[in-house]
């Protein structure tokens, strides 16, 4: 429907120490529970939302890399007697509004951009989950994915250029159009089934 946003997290403590949306809002918080979240796309109601969620700068870099583009560049690197000691890569880089544009090309629907604030309010809303569910006997506690987003969102994960994608010339790395497209049913490539981003 039309004006519906769609909040996705990860795990169970987040999604219950978030408010629930009032009546009329058209916003509804789903608990994606770690993978699984990329398969809530493939619900017609999720994908006719149509907005992409983020807070602070719609203009700000962001680095995508597939799991599989890592392991491939991880792997070629193992095997590289001349590997220096830092390697940065990512399969693309894009912003939020970069983001919109290819959801928009790869699904064939027009996605709009939802600010849900600024930075200072996500790493509010991190501090404030980490008091309350501090989580500490868990790998991935409900705050660190906020912490981990805001991180992405602020600019303090963008890796420096120049990044060292042309070190190992056969991979062919995996644009964000060819995830989205493929999660949308789209996809060319039956091969790149399970892709997800990191």
């Amino acid at each position: 429907p039309d004006g519906l946003t769609v909040i996705v997290v990860e795990n169970k403590e987040t999604f219950l120490a978030l408010p629930q949306a009032p009546d009329g809002s058209g916003a509804v918080l789903v608990w994606g529970s770690g993978y699984t979240a990329g398969a809530l796309p493939e619900l017609p109601w999720v994908r006719a939302a149509r907005r992409v969620l983020y807070w602070g700068d719609a203009d700000q870099p962001l680095d995508f890399t597939t799991m599989r583009n890592t392991a491939e560049y991880t792997a070629a690197a193992a095997l590289d007697d001349t590997t220096p000691r830092t390697l940065r890569i990512a399969g693309e880089v894009l912003s939020i509004r970069g983001l919109r544009r290819e959801a928009s090309a790869a699904t064939g629907q027009e996605y709009k951009l939802f600010r849900a604030g600024g930075l200072g309010l996500l790493a509010g809303m991190s501090k404030v989950t980490r008091a309350l569910l501090p989580a500490r006997d868990e790998v991935f506690p409900p705050w660190q994915g906020m912490q981990y987003l805001h991180n992405m969102l602020s600019g303090a994960a963008k890796l420096r250029e120049p990044l060292d994608n042309g070190r190992y010339p056969d991979i062919r790395w995996t644009r964000v159009r060819e995830v989205l497209a493929e999660v949308d049913g789209r996809a060319e490539s039956p091969q790149e089934t399970h892709t997800r981003l990191l």
